[in-house]
């Protein structure tokens, strides 16, 4: 992890500014129907519209009934506010405009405060200085009006997208987390449960503009904890949010598994195939790789994806990378720096690094050498406090508690 500072604004940017000076939040409608609720937003930049929709499926009729109540409404603007996100990328407006029931000025701030974790990579990987005084701004004004969400990406946005206009990381869990509280008060529930885990913590950048900046922010203890506040002062009705896994590392997680390891040979989570199987060149793969051959084994590693990524030398960076031994940590969801490093001194024991070419470098580094052991690691525990009483004792079978 490292610091960068911003080196102003390039022509692009500042012609979509000049052309976009305010992006509008016009709308958001919930229409019940028979197996669940549609969410229908508008937004508005210059002569450009958009009107996205969203699919709250499997609630019954009397679930729906409460969509009108205040909590409700308050939630849906919330998806509208986050939803906007991935067309307002685009275009890089000064000014965001929320043209719905306007919120206090202390709801206003929770919302400021969302924009560096929420948006920090996009910020990043963009150049984009969002703290010069003024820019922005989220101007609002008064007026206006197990869950599958099935959410869609309007064809418009993926013309700006194909034109070269800004485009990158939206905080989706963010919006995962309220479709599900909202589901989840229309259904009576006490509470909805992620499975966001402890490495979730981990900045992938140390500072950018004075912020870290974490790929997976909206899955961290920090934004759980920022959400817990929002529903204890705004959605009075509405379940609590928690991911009970929270004081687990990914390690703990995928150990946890070994009692079902066929059931765990036909998973997959590669981003660039999509559940088709693994590319073997990404960062998620190389994670899922390593872990797997850290607690059950090289061979199973190679059954798992298909391939041995510890044969091929190319991916040496990409691990020194992953360990925090150069460059940054890459913008995907893997494990933290001290999870592969004791992971790679796990897979090494018994073997010359050079045994296991895309290890090499990284079994010879002083920091892989010092890490820590692999069963210090899985008997570890992290934060808690956000975790339901009634589910702790399950999660502490997998941890010291």
């Amino acid at each position: 992890m490292h610091d960068v500072t911003t080196t102003g604004v390039s022509p692009q940017l500042q012609r979509l500014r000049d052309d976009y000076p305010v992006f509008r939040i016009e709308g958001a409608r919930a229409t019940p129907g028979p197996g669940g609720v549609t969410l229908e937003f508008a937004f508005a930049a210059g002569e450009l519209r958009f009107r996205p929709a969203v699919e709250l499926a499997g609630l019954t009729r009397d679930e729906t009934a409460t969509i009108t109540t205040p909590t409700a409404r308050r939630m849906i603007r919330a998806l509208a506010i986050i939803e906007a996100f991935s067309y307002w990328k685009a275009l890089c407006s000064p000014v965001i405009e929320v043209a719905l029931p306007a919120p206090d000025a202390a709801e206003l701030d929770w919302w400021r405060s969302f924009w560096p974790g929420a948006m920090g990579e996009f910020f990043y990987r963009n150049g984009i200085d969002y703290t010069v005084p003024g820019d922005l701004a989220q101007s609002l004004a008064g007026g206006g009006r197990f869950l599958e969400v099935r959410r869609t990406i309007l064809p418009e946005l993926l013309r700006l997208n194909a034109a070269g206009h800004p485009n990158g990381h939206t905080p989706f869990s963010a919006y995962l987390a309220i479709a599900a509280m909202l589901a989840g008060y229309l259904r009576g529930s006490e509470f909805v449960a992620a499975g966001n885990s402890r490495s979730d913590d981990e900045p992938n950048v140390e500072s950018y503009l004075g912020h870290p900046v974490n790929h997976q922010w909206t899955k961290s203890y920090e934004f759980e904890t920022a959400l817990a506040a929002y529903r204890d002062r705004w959605l009075p009705g509405a379940p609590q949010y928690s991911s009970p896994l929270r004081p687990l590392y990914e390690l703990q997680i995928i150990a946890s598994l070994s009692d079902d390891i066929d059931g765990y040979l036909r998973t997959a989570s590669c981003n660039r195939v999509r559940g088709e199987g693994w590319c073997r060149a990404c960062a998620k793969c190389a994670w899922v790789f390593l872990a797997t051959a850290a607690l059950f084994g090289h061979e199973l590693a190679v059954r798992k994806t298909g391939g041995d990524m510890f044969a091929d030398p190319a991916l040496a960076g990409l691990y020194a990378e992953m360990a925090g031994l150069r460059g940054s940590k890459p913008f995907e969801c893997t494990g933290s720096e001290d999870e592969v490093r004791t992971a790679i001194r796990a897979v090494g024991q018994g073997h010359v690094p050079d045994d296991l070419p895309t290890l090499a470098a990284c079994l010879r580094a002083p920091a892989i050498t010092a890490a820590r052991p692999l069963n210090a690691l899985l008997a570890d525990w992290g934060r808690d406090v956000l975790v339901p009483a009634a589910l702790l004792p399950r999660v502490r079978r997998y941890g010291p508690g």
